[in-house]
């Protein structure tokens, strides 16, 4: 959960402001991304990630970026973070590499971003970078998902799905970790039930209307289950589980079949 509290991608700095930067010495690049890092073997990883990633993520928010992104693996964070932030590189910390598949495929839901994604609500946009997450790196992604199921309140009701949908990014310094994490919570549960598609059309339809955010009555209507009733939004996200389950199981009957010796066949 540390990536709840710490924003461990954000943003960052190019052009001359990332002169004034100690860049890490160590670069690969691809098509799809540039990785600097301090080791060779961070570099390597983060590549091999992102020219996996970049493309999955892409086709799910239906979005065309200017490529290669660069990612910066660094020790430390820069402190000024908001004055170089840019839409072209990532700050990579050292605590994000300990979930780095999960860590990469939410930042870069948010970095597959326009116009119209940015209509949607905080919590949703949260919500859906972890459910997108959760599409391209299941496996990876699910003790995250259970961590958000064992501290999300049975009781959200109506009243708490509004309240986590008026939330802003800016009064995130405001809120106590337990709030962020309920907001988030709720967010997932109700991304991953509405689902990429309905939300996308969503946010044009707030765009064709001139509206600031897709407003919180259209997506309780989205909501495929009610939002009144007790452990719904916990279900959700178990809901999610079991798909993802269901996605081991199959990797591990796959992998069974592969290492299964051929029988021998019948003599004529």
């Amino acid at each position: 959960m540390s990536k709840l509290l710490t924003l461990l991608l954000l943003l960052a700095a190019s052009g001359c402001r990332a002169a004034l930067i100690d860049l890490p010495p160590i670069e690969r690049c691809g098509p799809e991304s540039n990785v600097r890092a301090y080791s060779a073997k961070d570099a390597e990883k983060v590549a091999a990630l992102m020219e996996r990633l970049v493309p999955e993520v892409r086709a799910i928010k239906g979005v065309a970026k200017p490529a290669p992104l660069t990612i910066l693996c660094t020790e430390e964070l820069p402190l000024d973070l908001a004055a170089l932030t840019t839409a072209t590189t990532v700050f990579l910390g050292p605590l994000s590499r300990g979930d780095l598949a999960t860590s990469l495929a939410h930042e870069l839901s948010h970095w597959f971003s326009d116009e119209t994604w940015r209509l949607l609500p905080y919590a949703l946009d949260e919500g859906l970078a972890t459910y997108v997450s959760s599409l391209v790196v299941p496996v990876q992604n699910s003790p995250e998902l259970v961590g958000f199921q064992h501290v999300l309140a049975e009781d959200v009701g109506l009243e708490g799905f509004r309240s986590a949908c008026s939330a802003t990014a800016e009064a995130q310094a405001d809120r106590t970790f337990e709030e962020e994490v309920r907001i988030r919570g709720i967010g997932l549960a109700a991304a991953s039930a509405i689902g990429v598609e309905t939300l996308r059309q969503l946010c044009e339809r707030a765009s064709r209307e001139g509206l600031a955010k897709v407003p919180f009555e259209w997506i309780h209507e989205a909501l495929p289950f009610p939002a009144e009733k007790q452990g719904s939004f916990k279900a959700a996200i178990v809901r999610r589980l079991i798909a993802i389950d269901r996605l081991k199981d199959e990797e591990k009957a796959r992998a069974a079949m592969a290492e299964s010796p051929e029988p021998n066949p019948r003599p004529n």
